[in-house]
């Protein structure tokens, strides 16, 4: 064995997760948690029971935790850890994550949660694509968030913003502008308010300018403000429900199918009607808007404060066909098409027959979405103009908006 992590729920112990020389990852449940009438499974893929969990499932659940691409790369190196160490990297990082779940070599401080001042000097000189590999692992910082776009996990104080240190939990999630596409935090701020005025239950979100760009600050719904402070709830994306690594997430290469993710919220949430419908809504979005981001890890169930399951509310929403380097195709396929503007009536009426719901349900649900979304943009993209000023992204997202809506409605009658 080369490392051992102690994972823990506020100061309980859940158990530990450990890799050997081949990186081959291994979690175990303490028996105190297995008999703890509050206990809960951290995974779907991870069942509480007794023994080691070994192989793919308890790897991709804890890898599943950590940043990806360029950021990874960029964290590793800063670090001097190889870039493919998960397990280096959780015990650098394992702070802080997603969920409730804290990874560390003794059990969280009882101390009151530490936090250090972020100005906008320091933000707006890190706001380059660097910011979370410059802050995390040293000076006490113990930070991880998933995916491969610029983010920070802040607190946010009044009108200040805090860099949570040690194992002290963040609320809000300080997501960058990007260098390569342009607008990127008007375009979530957008095609967010869209989708809840659609019917689609969204994380909260808001533009802050730092400097000269324009940043978006979004309420993590994994965490609730009480007048004790934060307090975490746990989660898990369907990737780490699913027991697959974040390579996986899109259907195209190994990951989980629309049916599959569908499958699994009915089976787990406590509201089943509720959140299945909720998802049919959001990929119908995904297909209106052209968001081809879709994947399994921007999918979550979360658990709430009195214990039940529930389909997070959605995040990560992007109209990314205004960006013509990115490719058009959904990441979950819609009966047998995965372009947008090629997805016919029986795609939507054989993809409801495979989840074993009411096809004129589903086309109805695509058709009513359709037909009022250019208006609600309209609106939207007026309201953020007067708050905001210019807002150029508004009429490349209604322009697609516009054309894409013509051919989805012409091809829902095939």
């Amino acid at each position: 064995m080369i490392g051992r992590l102690g994972v823990y729920f506020g100061r309980q112990p859940v158990g530990a997760v450990s890799a050997d020389g081949t990186d081959r990852f291994s979690f175990e449940y303490e028996q105190s948690w297995l008999h703890d009438p509050q206990g809960f499974p951290i995974s779907q893929s991870l069942p509480l029971v007794p023994g080691p969990h070994e192989g793919e499932a308890a790897h991709a659940f804890f890898a599943n935790l950590l940043p990806e691409g360029r950021i990874r790369q960029l964290v590793a190196r800063r670090l001097g850890i190889s870039e493919d160490n998960d397990f280096g990297l959780l015990v650098a990082l394992g702070g802080e994550c997603a969920g409730a779940l804290v990874l560390a070599d003794a059990p969280p401080d009882a101390a009151a949660p530490r936090y250090r001042p972020l100005d906008d000097v320091e933000l707006a000189s890190i706001a380059t694509g660097t910011a979370f590999a410059e802050l995390v692992g040293g000076g006490g910082v113990r930070l991880s968030l998933a995916g491969a776009q610029d983010k920070l996990p802040v607190k946010l104080d009044g009108d200040r913003l805090l860099l949570p240190l040690g194992d002290s939990p963040s609320s809000h999630i300080l997501k960058f502008a990007s260098r390569d596409y342009k607008h990127l935090p008007a375009n979530e701020l957008l095609i967010g308010s869209l989708a809840r005025v659609s019917g689609l239950p969204v994380v909260d979100a808001a533009l802050r300018t730092i400097g000269s760009e324009s940043h978006l600050l979004v309420a993590r719904y994994d965490r609730i403000m009480t007048a004790e402070g934060v307090t975490r709830l746990h989660q898990e994306d369907l990737c780490q429900a699913f027991g697959l690594p974040p390579g996986r997430k899109y259907e195209e290469e190994g990951g989980p199918t629309f049916d599959r993710c569908f499958r699994m919220i009915a089976d787990c949430s406590s509201e089943p009607a509720l959140d299945t419908r909720a998802v049919i809504r959001w990929l119908a979005f995904n297909a209106i808007v052209g968001n081809a981001d879709g994947h399994a890890k921007n999918l979550s169930l979360v658990r709430t404060v009195g214990g039940s399951l529930r389909l997070a509310p959605f995040y990560d929403l992007l109209s990314t066909a205004i960006y013509p380097r990115i490719a058009r195709r959904l990441a979950m396929m819609v009966g047998e098409n995965s372009d947008p503007g090629n997805i016919r009536g029986r795609d939507w009426r054989r993809l409801a027959e495979t989840v074993q719901i009411n096809p004129a349900f589903v086309v109805e649900t695509v058709r009513d979405l359709a037909e009022a979304m250019p208006a609600r943009a309209q609106a939207i993209a007026s309201e953020l103009r007067e708050r905001h000023g210019s807002f150029p992204v508004a009429e490349l997202i209604l322009r697609h908006l516009r054309k894409n809506v013509r051919r989805m409605l012409d091809q829902l009658k095939l």
